[in-house]
């Protein structure tokens, strides 16, 4: 069974980026295939939002560097539990949260992917 996952998505290209919120259960029908996807994760006790000012910076650094010919998808998921996502009553550990994120790189970004996180 999948779980119901909230998150932000900015789609940066070389001439205009746009941040979207989007939702999906992980095991539903992914979006199309993306060239790079960058996951933003948050720390604990926080949600994606928090990622919304660094992904607009980044998008910005990214359409201004002239060497720069790959369109980048910037993701920003709530971890389960957390924000909007779905909050089951499981046993939460970091064990989940890696399969998780994970889970979201294989079914929602499709692409190769860098991650990072704020803990």
């Amino acid at each position: 069974q999948g779980f119901l996952c909230r998150y932000a998505v900015l789609l940066s290209s070389s001439t205009s980026s746009s941040i979207t919120s989007s939702s999906t259960s992980l095991s539903g029908s992914p979006p199309s295939k993306k060239k790079i996807g960058i996951v933003l994760v948050h720390g604990f006790g926080a949600s994606g939002a928090q990622w919304k000012n660094a992904m607009q910076a980044l998008s910005h650094n990214l359409q201004h560097d002239s060497n720069n010919r790959t369109d980048y998808h910037m993701f920003a998921p709530d971890l389960i539990g957390f924000g909007q996502s779905e909050k089951p009553s499981i046993s939460y550990t970091q064990y989940l949260w890696e399969s998780y994120v994970s889970a979201f790189c294989k079914e929602i970004v499709l692409s190769s992917s860098k991650t990072t996180d704020n803990n």
